[in-house]
């Protein structure tokens, strides 16, 4: 487990957190700046993670759904395997 990953991850989910309001809709941008910023991934395929993310409806909403699936994506180094599916 790369722990210096998981602790940036916090620190970008914390950051996020404490400085948007207004619901999770609000916070996407940031979330998006901070990720493509820090190199996880890109612009495109942060996208494709909120959209999972909405598509998947679970409880949270559509930035907490984003979330767990940019963190699987970190986990993977790539796409996740739902994704590449889905996105073929």
């Amino acid at each position: 487990m790369d722990w210096k990953l998981l602790w940036n991850l916090f620190v970008v989910c914390t950051k996020v957190s404490i400085l948007t309001w207004g619901g999770g809709p609000a916070s996407i941008a940031l979330m998006q700046r901070e990720t493509v910023h820090a190199g996880w991934m890109t612009s495109e395929e942060f996208a494709d993670s909120v959209a999972i993310g909405n598509a998947l409806g679970l409880k949270g909403g559509p930035t907490v759904t984003a979330g767990v699936v940019t963190a699987t994506w970190l986990e993977y180094g790539e796409r996740p395997p739902a994704l590449k599916a889905a996105t073929r």
